[in-house]
């Protein structure tokens, strides 16, 4: 139980970690 709480967060992490990225990255092109 307690493993498949932290593989969540750690999803939840990856996913808000790559949308973050992503969007700096479309910001700069839009930028640019």
């Amino acid at each position: 139980m307690l493993w498949t709480i932290i593989v969540i967060l750690l999803v939840l992490w990856l996913l808000g970690l790559v949308g973050h990225i992503g969007g700096s990255l479309i910001h700069l092109l839009l930028v640019i």
